[in-house]
């Protein structure tokens, strides 16, 4: 096992920038994940780890050693692809002994290594199978079984289990949750899949894609409640979570009791007092000035969460509502400006909200629905709003 140094990298095919100044520590058997839009550049990092990519700037250590400029087979680390990549004429075990016997190991230590492998993956029974014959589950194991032999130092995964249907995919999520705990080695695991992040990962890295400036690409990485919790920015906020936060402009006034977050178009005028709004004293400074307020979908409430005044409620018309199991997304359109619309397009890749107004979601307990109206008042708990620089859309805190 090993740590991995990712320091200051970049990459730029001739004038496009695809990744700048990124860097992580990952510690030793740790699982990190790489996630973010199309266009962000997770995969590029990822093969400019395996060295399938050369770096234009930056450097890359295994533990202490600078790998950098070595050859991805002296790298000692193994990697796991979208596509399987499995060798049609061969065979299960043909498949998982290929890398051993290219590397002249003796036969008896192959076969023992390939069987171990296969017991901890179930793959025992298909040893004599050809790809052919195996499901997508099957070949997805096969895949990491010839990655688990070699051994290596770390882990590469680029999104393994995207070829595979839904209902399989968490299947698999849940056998590979056990393996990584099985094995303890060091993994950089790619995905587009927020579900995926959130579950597998010790640390989930978010990318953004580059916007030409000389910002990075990485924009927070950290544990998943935290990523959850306590956002950085606007862009991780709006991508960590599903269906993805809901943004207002609002003005902060002064009050007798404290503070106002007056929402134009909706009639929702908050009040925010120390008592229910945790970075009430960072709002402060904002008085006269407009914020961004960000609300989960599953922080509004059809029925009155709390007795007392931190909770505020919202008149809507849903013009869409979708039921999935025991949750009810809610689609409502508001009079309101569309907050940064330039990233709501990146977040729903490349779709725009319209003009009409803005378009957000409410998620919501279907028992607690009134029964045929599309008229509702959705309930909104102070203590669990984010707040926003307008400018710069980092979190108030």
């Amino acid at each position: 096992m090993s740590s991995l140094t990712i320091k200051s990298v970049g990459k730029k095919y001739g004038e496009i920038r695809a990744i700048s100044d990124v860097s992580i520590d990952v510690t030793d058997g740790e699982f990190l994940v790489l996630v973010g839009p199309s266009g962000c550049g997770k995969s590029t990092l990822l093969r400019m780890v395996a060295g399938l990519e050369e770096l234009t700037e930056g450097q890359v250590f295994l533990g202490d050693r600078d790998v950098s400029n070595v050859d991805p087979r002296d790298r000692d680390v193994a990697m796991v692809f979208q596509s399987y990549a499995l060798y049609p004429h061969m065979t299960v075990y043909e498949n998982m002994a290929f890398g051993l016997q290219q590397r002249k190991v003796p036969k008896d230590q192959i076969q023992s290594t390939v069987m171990d492998a296969a017991r901890i993956l179930d793959l025992e029974p298909l040893m004599a199978r050809k790809p052919g014959a195996l499901s997508g589950g099957q070949r997805q194991r096969v895949a990491m079984g010839r990655a688990i032999v070699r051994n290596p130092a770390i882990y590469l995964m680029d999104e393994p289990l995207s070829n595979l249907d839904a209902k399989l995919r968490v299947q698999m999520r849940a056998e590979l949750k056990l393996l990584r705990e099985r094995l303890g080695v060091t993994t950089i695991y790619v995905t587009h899949d927020q579900v995926e992040a959130m579950t597998l990962g010790d640390r989930v890295a978010v990318l953004s894609p580059h916007n030409g400036g000389d910002g990075s690409n990485l924009e927070q990485c950290d544990n998943p409640q935290t990523l959850y919790h306590k956002p950085c920015n606007m862009f991780v906020a709006g991508f960590i979570g599903s269906p993805a936060m809901n943004f207002f402009y609002a003005d902060i006034k002064e009050t007798a009791d404290g503070l106002s977050a007056d929402i134009p178009g909706t009639g929702l005028n908050l009040s925010l007092t120390r008592e229910n709004t945790p970075t009430f004293d960072a709002l402060v400074g904002y008085t006269g000035s407009a914020v961004v307020v960000g609300i989960r979908p599953e922080f509004f409430d059809v029925l009155p969460v709390r007795d007392d005044a931190s909770a505020q409620s919202l008149k809507v018309d849903v013009s869409v509502s979708e039921l999935v199991g025991p949750d009810a997304f809610l689609h409502f359109d508001l009079p309101t400006p569309q907050v940064g619309k330039e990233l709501m397009e990146v977040l729903n890749d490349g779709e725009s909200a319209g003009s009409s107004g803005a378009r957000f979601t409410a998620r919501v307990n279907t028992e607690d629905l009134p029964a045929g109206s599309s008229s509702l008042k959705l309930f909104v708990d102070l203590p669990r709003l984010h707040f926003f620089n307008e400018t710069t859309t980092a979190r108030i805190c």
